[in-house]
């Protein structure tokens, strides 16, 4: 016997997990635009992290593409590249193709 005059609390339902949401392109544009400024600059992802006061493995995340990214956090990691926050969110940079890859087919 479960419930209240039993002492034992009764079971929770469980709830299914709803299946997680592809990343938004402007969220993997400013991922990739933040890992490709860092490596160009020769900053390690300890450095970037630690000038933008965030975890390094958020940081990772972000750069995967995996989290979304406050407006805040964003200028900071701008600033912690010393690059402006409108370079990091231009999808010109590097386009990413129908998949979510980088394309890095060189164009002529």
């Amino acid at each position: 016997m479960s419930g209240p005059q039993s002492g034992v609390a009764p079971r929770k339902k469980q709830t299914k997990r709803r299946p997680a949401k592809a990343a938004s392109p402007l969220r993997l544009v400013f991922g990739r635009n933040l890992r490709l400024t860092r490596i160009g600059q020769n900053l390690s992802i300890y450095d970037v992290a630690a000038k933008a006061e965030v975890d390094w493995s958020y940081l990772a995340q972000i750069e995967r593409g995996e989290r979304s990214v406050g407006i805040d956090v964003m200028a900071a990691l701008a600033e912690a590249v010393d690059t402006p926050l409108f370079q990091l969110l231009n999808p010109a940079l590097l386009p990413i193709n129908e998949t979510g890859a980088m394309d890095c087919t060189i164009q002529k």
